[in-house]
């Protein structure tokens, strides 16, 4: 996910309105008409007069990486399956990723390249990495199933043709790469924890491949509705979500019957802005949304319309990509104290978290000379914010408003673990330990308004079979859901391509759960 998306205020009002719509529904338990009342769903269909255009065993909204898995299994199963999609062709965000898929525990790829890695090795770093508000049970069913995943994403027509990159730490993989690090794996607090594996599968061809080849396999044998939103389920009077209202571009209103159960893969809801001022205002102040431009949360609201669950409606993804800059990573990153807060070569969101949980408002990354040229000359260089500059640190620390004082200890404390090669705050990896002493000095501003984006993590609750719960614990009949429609592993963000292999996983499974209902 790597699309940037602004969104202006004037959107605010009007995505507001529906925020509280939605969380107003969502008091509403599904199920609950008195005995002998009219069927009618709480989203406001009449689903005892609803006139069916169309009819399917499983109906899917949405089709990313999720949908897509979730139709491949459907279809395989014998189901007949019926997919709408508000775009105007399938891949939703993860069309716009740099294509990682997330997977461990010896996977037969790993296993080829010499790469040492277990099931319980792998639950380990991402139980870590995740943090207490994963669901641990979805995380053992994500683990458990990813040997598994890799070896359908081959049969299903993905190559992973390359090498194995132990160096590098990348977001996009390199030419001739198929495997290689994406998270915070090799930081000290983490390999405490797991031994490093990367993990980080790339399939050849980028994030087209794993859409076209899934997707061309599943559309022999379903229906896609392309330009075509989902709006409300319907919901019959024993609580079963028996269909799925829709507008299309050229058939205009539908009424799509679905015998066996609707699957919503429907992505974020990181472009609602009422949902996530909601949630977690203060990610608002971020200069980027990561998402794909239909990120609206539709599957989330229609689902808490009719009384469904939400797990870590407030874990975000803030990514301040430090890492990708090269050189960046060997500066010093100070808060609005002049102290550092972190290791600088982090992986994004590790860094974009703390910097919005301590400094969000004021924060640099300080450069000498010599450093300063090593970052402009990177390709990615034209994307930063402008830096401050300044002869010596005492005049750089009254550009940034930060306490000179503070700046010089600090800066004077690293470069002594510069000089030593051992960074004894946060173990910074050597290879970034540059001593700061060429002047002038630069201040990269770092603060989430100059650098940072987020996307949204959390979701509808599910089961392990993908089932969505409603918010009195039960599940929700008929009704699954998939990818960043619901919250699934996460938690905190863990690393590159842990999203999409979240999505694969659980589209899969809400895919042969639907089918088998």
């Amino acid at each position: 996910m790597d699309q940037q998306v602004g969104i202006s205020r004037r959107g605010f009002v009007k995505a507001a309105g529906v925020a509280a719509a939605a969380l107003a529904g969502s008091s509403l338990a599904a199920g609950c008409a008195p005995k002998g009342s009219q069927s009618k769903s709480q989203g406001g269909v009449d689903a005892g007069s609803i006139v069916w255009t169309d009819e399917a065993d499983v109906v899917i909204m949405g089709l990313g990486c999720a949908g897509v898995a979730a139709a491949v299994e459907a279809v395989a199963a014998g189901a007949k399956v019926i997919a709408i999609e508000k775009a105007d062709k399938a891949g939703g965000a993860t069309a716009l990723s740099g294509g990682l898929i997330y997977m461990g525990g010896g996977t037969e790829l790993q296993t080829s390249l010499g790469v040492q890695d277990t099931p319980e090795n792998f639950k380990k770093y991402l139980s870590k990495a995740l943090g207490g508000s994963s669901d641990p049970e979805l995380l053992d069913t994500f683990c458990d199933a990813s040997v598994d995943l890799y070896s359908w994403c081959v049969e299903h027509g993905m190559r992973f043709p390359g090498t194995v990159d132990e160096t590098s730490h990348v977001v996009e993989p390199p030419e001739g790469v198929s495997l290689m690090y994406s998270g915070n794996e090799r930081t000290c607090e983490y390999a405490e924890v797991a031994a490093p594996a990367p993990r980080a599968h790339a399939p050849e061809g980028g994030a087209a491949n794993i859409i076209e080849p899934l997707l061309a396999e599943a559309a022999q044998s379903m229906e896609v509705l392309y330009e075509t939103a989902g709006g409300d389920l319907v919901v019959d009077g024993s609580g079963t979500v028996i269909g799925i209202r829709a507008k299309s571009a050229d058939k205009g209103d539908l009424a799509i019957k679905a015998n066996k159960g609707v699957i919503l893969a429907s992505g974020a809801f990181t472009l609602n802005e009422g949902l996530v001022a909601d949630a977690r205002g203060e990610v608002l102040a971020c200069k980027k949304r990561t998402a794909g431009a239909n990120d609206q949360g539709d599957g989330l609201v229609a689902a808490l319309k009719i009384g469904a669950a939400t797990h870590s409606l407030s874990r975000m993804t803030v990514g301040e990509h430090v890492y990708m800059y090269g050189a960046l990573s060997a500066g010093v990153l100070l808060d609005y104290r002049g102290h550092r807060i972190l290791s600088e070569d982090w992986y994004g969101s590790f860094i974009g978290r703390k910097i919005l949980e301590n400094s969000s408002n004021k924060c640099y990354i300080v450069l000498d000379q010599p450093l300063y040229d090593q970052v402009m000359a990177h390709p990615f260089a034209k994307g930063l914010p402008e830096a401050l500059s300044a002869g010596s640190l005492e005049e750089l620390s009254e550009l940034m408003g930060l306490p000179a004082d503070n700046v010089a200890s600090t800066v004077e404390r690293y470069n002594g673990f510069c000089a030593e090669g051992k960074d004894h705050d946060f173990d910074k990896g050597a290879e970034y330990l540059q001593v700061l002493s060429a002047a002038p000095f630069y201040a990269v501003p770092a603060d989430v308004g100059s650098m940072a984006s987020y996307f949204t993590l959390g979701g509808l609750k599910i089961d392990p079979s993908a089932q969505v719960m409603a918010i009195d614990g039960a599940p929700i009949k008929g009704l699954y859901a998939a990818g960043r429609c619901s919250c699934g592993i996460f938690g905190e963000y863990a690393g590159s391509g842990t999203s999409i292999a979240d999505g694969l996983t659980f589209g899969r499974i809400a895919g042969k759960s639907a089918a088998s209902a």
